[in-house]
């Protein structure tokens, strides 16, 4: 930040990241720099860091499941399926030899869909989701030039790998 400039009515302009902040009587607390005047040159590069929350987990991802939320945006939860688990076991004693044996409990066979996370995302975003992962299928398909990992199956709002 610049020093201070006193102005003659006894107000003071600062200058701030390109824009001049006037304080002072009867002024306006902020405005821009006129055409006279550049503002600095827009960076040509960012740098990004990635932060893993401490929510952060590696998951498994066999499909997902949304579709268009009432304001607009995308929603997509990703799943796992695996079957279902007994709820209950049963064990036989043998109270001679000490041990429990567990007995096979037969449930109808049944797939559980486990929701692992729920993204919400803008159309802008889900595009540029699209296209990382069309990038990451064209490289693996270099990878694996026998495999053809564009094909896929879909049904209705959920997709499955």
């Amino acid at each position: 930040m610049n020093s201070p400039v006193p102005e003659a009515d006894g107000g003071v302009v600062l200058e701030r990241a390109g824009e001049m902040i006037q304080q002072g009587p009867n002024r306006s607390k902020r405005r821009r720099p006129s055409a006279s005047q550049p503002g600095p040159t827009p960076p040509k590069r960012v740098e990004a860091q990635y932060v893993k929350s401490n929510l952060c987990r590696v998951i498994r991802a066999d499909g997902a499941y949304g579709g268009v939320t009432p304001q607009g945006a995308i929603h997509m939860g990703l799943f796992s399926e695996h079957t279902a688990s007994p709820i209950k076991s049963l064990f036989e004693l043998d109270h001679e030899l000490h041990t429990a044996t567990e007995q096979a409990q037969r449930s109808p066979f049944q797939w559980v869909r486990e929701i692992e996370v729920d993204a919400i995302m803008t159309r802008e975003v889900a595009i540029g989701i699209r296209d990382w992962l069309d990038a990451q299928l064209k490289q693996l398909a270099e990878v694996e030039p026998n495999r053809n990992v564009f094909a896929t199956r879909a049904s209705g709002p959920e997709v499955q790998a």
